[in-house]
């Protein structure tokens, strides 16, 4: 009975967060954003959720913008060809992987071994199309495609992208809402950042990581 009213509770909780898309949350937050006179920090903001609800707004913001640039540069949206592409993604990862991310990162780069390729040149090429859908998914409201691309570019070494789904496990967008586990998968990524920089979200600085470093401590 306990099994079956936990499981009961995650589905209205999923059902909760079915409309909750990563536009209309960012849209919010950026507004209080500009009336907070620009990004918090723990002096003026003690709330960090709503810290790393900025840090994931200005993650989106940054995945559209880069994705864009590699496919179309000096264009605000994605040629149609990019699109349907990127729309066969997240069916093919998630026929052939766990769909649910209440993994550690050991686990999911696991899960995922099997679908990556051998060949230098396919691995490039998959590692190409995750970083270009990561932003078609985002400009879209598309959060499978999203997080299918974060799987992928992380069982591929670009450690980063376990920043994504931090993001998205803490605020339940395309994802059920998962605190403990958004907590370290967050711990992961700010533990690799000295160590990749292949998938930065935003330049490197040692007062941005000790902010986010802060904010994961406190929400645990």
């Amino acid at each position: 009975l306990a099994d079956a009213q936990t499981g009961a509770s995650r589905l209205k909780e999923r059902d909760r967060n079915a409309g909750r898309t990563a536009s209309l949350f960012c849209a919010n937050i950026n507004f209080l954003t500009i009336a907070n006179g620009g990004y918090s920090n723990f002096r003026m903001q003690s709330d960090p959720s709503f810290i790393l609800a900025e840090q994931f707004c200005a993650m989106r913001l940054h995945s559209i913008n880069r994705s864009l640039a590699l496919v179309s540069p000096g264009t605000e949206n994605f040629p149609s060809n990019v699109v349907q592409t990127c729309d066969k993604l997240p069916k093919a990862i998630h026929d052939n992987a766990p769909r649910s991310l209440q993994l550690d990162p050991g686990q999911l780069r696991d899960a995922m071994a099997h679908l990556l390729p051998s060949d230098p040149v396919e691995i490039e090429q998959l590692a190409s199309t995750g970083a270009v859908c990561i932003g078609v998914g985002y400009q879209h409201d598309y959060a499978d495609m999203v997080l299918a691309s974060a799987r992928v570019m992380f069982a591929l070494g670009y450690q980063r992208y376990s920043e994504v789904i931090g993001h998205h496990m803490l605020h339940g967008i395309g994802q059920l809402q998962d605190a403990p586990h958004a907590i370290s998968w967050y711990r992961y990524s700010l533990n690799s950042s000295q160590t990749d920089s292949r998938a930065r979200f935003e330049p490197a600085s040692p007062e941005r990581d000790a902010q986010l470093s802060e904010a994961f401590e406190r929400l645990a």
